[in-house]
């Protein structure tokens, strides 16, 4: 993880689910952190293989696709993050 992605994590912890804050040790060694980390969008999982190595992957509510697996590079800058932060905003909440 970079400087970056450490200051990101920093100002935008609001957004980080129980899956990822659970997961710290994984999060950490992803080179590099994709912004799905912090979008209200991301459903993270955490996933354990045959050989017993353990990895995160996330899918995209919005896009409706695994948006970062263990192979990929991360998403730098998304739309739909801009979007669904917006919808969480209690001025604009439909429930």
């Amino acid at each position: 993880m970079t400087e970056a992605d450490k200051k990101l994590l920093a100002e935008q912890a609001a957004w980080i689910g129980p899956v990822v804050e659970a997961s710290r040790a994984l999060l950490e060694s992803m080179r590099p952190m994709p912004l799905c980390v912090v979008c209200p969008s991301a459903q993270w999982y955490r996933i354990e293989d045959e050989k017993g190595e353990k990895r995160l992957e996330a899918f995209c509510t919005e896009f409706r696709g695994v948006m970062y697996d263990h192979r990929r590079r991360g998403v730098t800058a998304c739309d739909a993050r801009t979007d669904a932060i917006e919808r969480e905003k209690p001025s604009n909440r439909q429930d």
